[in-house]
């Protein structure tokens, strides 16, 4: 196993434990640490437009903390364009190169989700898209993450509906 690799299952459990917190502020702090693992992981293996999603990502989570929601909503309806045109002109992944672009969408319409419910229904998508990128890149951990990732979200959404009695 490789460093790299050893980032990437340390991203795995950390995006597995933000996938498993009731309270969306806390998800979305450790969700910025689990995507900095990422980042470095998807850039070993050559992932440079999941990267760049990724560095957006951040941006926004980490903005989420500083910035009242009516005013980081213009950010996040930029992003995707932005990832989207940095897809047009620098990519080199083919067309699975889209896929990290297309999350980004998902991402930021989770993260401004104030029910952590809709969030995690959100994070469905976005799951099952980098699962199908770690696929193409030969990403073990990537593939292990969100396949894991998955699992752990259907059972928090159980866990909470059934705690607060939602159906």
């Amino acid at each position: 196993m490789t460093y790299y690799d050893f980032i990437g299952y340390l991203a795995m459990v950390l995006l597995l434990i933000s996938f498993l917190s009731d309270d969306a502020q806390k998800a979305r702090l450790i969700g910025i640490f689990s995507a900095i693992f990422y980042g470095i992981n998807i850039y070993y293996y050559g992932g440079f437009n999941g990267v760049f999603v990724i560095i957006v990502s951040i941006l926004s989570k980490t903005l989420s903390f500083y910035i009242e929601k009516d005013e980081l909503k213009y950010f996040n309806y930029i992003s995707p364009f932005l990832a989207l045109l940095y897809f047009y002109l620098f990519n080199e992944e083919g067309l699975i190169g889209v896929i990290p672009a297309l999350s980004l969408v998902f991402i930021i319409l989770a993260d401004m989700q104030k029910q952590i419910i809709r969030m995690k229904q959100y994070y469905y998508i976005v799951v099952s898209l980098w699962l199908v990128y770690g696929i193409f890149l030969g990403s073990i951990p990537i593939i292990l993450s969100e396949f894991l990732g998955l699992l752990t979200l259907f059972y928090s959404v159980y866990k909470i509906k059934n705690k607060n009695n939602i159906k």
